[in-house]
This record gives C-alpha cells, structure tokens and sequence, in this order.
C-alpha cells in the first residue's frame, strides 16, 4: 500500500477534525463513520501477534487467542455491529477466516478446561460437571477409546507461525481492497491506531503514519459534562477528581516523539489553521486541498473552544491538577459561549 494513515483521538479529543479536512483533499482518500479498531480491540490483531509470536504457551494461548478473535469477527460479521461487512461488500468474513487459516498451524476436535471458564455456571454443571465427567470419562475409561461429543469443538495451534507479520500485512490490504480503496494511493481510517500508543500496529503496514489529536482538559470537561451523559458513558466524569484521574491514567506513558506520529492540537486547528495545515500536509506529502473549509471550518468549530468559565471551582481544580496539558489561549479571542456543537 502506499501510504495508510490513521487519524486518532483519545476519546472526544476531536479526531474527526481531521478527517472532515482529510475529506477536502483529492490526493488521499478515505473517511468513515465508524471506527476502524480491528488492530488493538481485545482480540484483535495486536493480541494475536502476542499470544502467537511474543509470548505462547504450549496450546492453551493461541487457541484462546484465535478462538476469541473469530468470535469477534462473527459477532462483528452481523448486524447491529456489521459495519466490518458493510464497509468490504460483505466479504469481512471471509477475508478474515482465510486469514485464520493462514496463521494457524492445526486444528483439531477436543476441548480442555479453561472452556468450562467462557460458561455459565448452569451450563458448566451441565455440560462438564455431569455430562463430561459422569457420562463421557466412565464411557471412555470402559470402551478405552476417545469419545468425540457436543462438548468437543475445533481447537486451535499456532506458535511463532513463519510469516505472520507478511501475512497480517496481506490480511489488512485484502480489507481496505474490499472497502472500495485504490491500494496504490493515500489512504486515511478512523482510528485506525490506538490514539495512546500510536506505533503499536504500525509493523503491519509498509509507509504508515498517524496523527494524534489532544485537546485542552478544560474543554474536554464542559464537552464531557454537556454532552457526556448521552454520547461519552465510556468516560469517568461523575466528579471532576475522577475526570482528572481518568485524563491523567489515559496520558500516561505516551511518547509524543514517535516515528511517523503527528500530534496535533485540536486548537491549534482552529486558531492556527493555516500553519496547522501545512504541517499535516507536508507530514502526509497532500498538496490538492480542493474543496477547502467544506467540511472543516475554523470559524464554525470555534464555538467549541474556550467553553469553559474560570470562576468554575472544576475549572479552577483542573488548571491545579493539570497544568502541563492545558493550552495557552491569552491573546486569542474568546468565541461567545453558545449551545452549538459540531462534534
């Protein structure tokens, strides 16, 4: 491919800023509603490579591994949550499953354990404390021969498969081919890295980059208190201590120095926005911004900036708590504070 960028947040810090602006350029393509998280979600991509390559454990790992990543992709596969198959002409599937085969080394009718785990309590005396144990061990022991049953499903092995990362790297490329996405061109996804730890994945594409959106904690706030009730219950923010923990744990640990990362404040995009522009369009070598300000205007998303009151006791706690994330808005004009909202 290319060039595969993903556009992150991390969590309502206006990432889909940048995609709207992406969205005006002829020389990339991309956008979509939903995002595109297949890489980090638990049991996904990332947890894969873990569980295969990085650290296996005789059977036990990659057969939960990959036994939750296609349970992920069917669940996925299917409406309310289909948009995988929506996006790739219905074709997620079976894209995924021939990946499956890919990566898998055997595959064989048994069950252990750590099945008994994934059960309802009902279901587990059920089926393995009386079925299994009181049925299936005595008939075994007596006719000394494997009995195959409900019970037995297809496991799964795979340690340190040759090839993984080339695979994977073929896997993605099918995807985005599916999703209409000429190969040999720019591509952008929404959130296609974790907005926190964006390199992680980036070993699965050959010319990746991605950019990061923060935003002041200030802003944050009002937007989470305004609007958080109905959009954001993800987000710890029934007390502003809880807020400030919850945005500090998030930050943690994040290198802003990384390779192919381009941090932007969202801000920055919107007081700034033509010293802005040119940073992300030399950083993704885009020149053909063709339909300027038609998704993304600076003079509209204003209105989401400076939301905030200093009087505010929360406001006043947060300035306190967080002083190395705040933006420094002195010599900028303060919009009118208004109930409008683009985001």
């Amino acid at each position: 491919m290319e060039m595969v960028v993903g556009v992150c947040g991390i969590g309502y810090t206006g990432s889909g800023a940048i995609e709207d602006l992406l969205r005006e350029y002829t020389d990339i393509q991309g956008g979509m509603d939903d995002e595109f998280n297949l890489l980090y979600i638990p049991d996904g991509i990332l947890d894969l490579e873990y569980h295969l390559c990085k650290c296996p454990e005789r059977f036990f790992s990659s057969d939960v591994a990959i036994k939750r990543f296609v349970e992920y992709v069917t669940r996925v596969s299917h409406e309310p949550h289909g948009y995988y198959n929506r996006w790739t002409q219905r074709k997620f599937y079976d894209i995924s499953m021939e990946y499956v085969e890919n990566i898998t080394q055997m595959k064989w009718k048994g069950y252990w354990y750590v099945d008994e785990f994934f059960c309802s309590d009902f279901i587990r005396t059920l089926k393995f404390r009386i079925f299994d144990r009181r049925i299936i061990a005595k008939l075994q022991l007596k006719r000394n021969k494997k009995i195959y049953s409900f019970l037995d499903r297809k496991m799964y092995l795979s340690i340190k498969p040759e090839d993984f990362e080339e695979k994977t790297k073929k896997y993605l490329a099918n995807l985005f081919e599916a999703m209409g996405y000429n190969l040999n061109d720019k591509i952008f996804v929404n959130q296609l890295f974790a907005g926190n730890n964006p390199t992680a994945g980036m070993q699965f594409f050959d010319n990746p980059r991605a950019i990061v959106v923060e935003r002041d904690p200030r802003d944050l706030y009002m937007l989470i208190r305004k609007s958080g009730c109905v959009i954001a219950h993800w987000y710890a923010c029934d007390t502003v201590e809880e807020f400030v923990e919850y945005y500090r744990c998030t930050r943690r640990g994040i290198s802003y120095e990384e390779q192919n990362t381009l941090w932007i404040q969202f801000e920055d995009l919107v007081y700034h926005y033509e010293e802005t522009l040119e940073k992300i369009e030399g950083f993704l070598d885009i020149h053909e911004h063709v339909h300027k300000k038609r998704n993304f205007n600076p003079e509209i998303s204003i209105n989401n900036t400076q939301l905030f009151d200093e009087e505010d006791k929360d406001i006043q706690y947060i300035e306190k708590m967080l002083p190395e994330y705040l933006y420094d808005f002195s010599g900028l004009e303060r919009p009118e504070l208004n109930e409008q909202s683009v985001f």
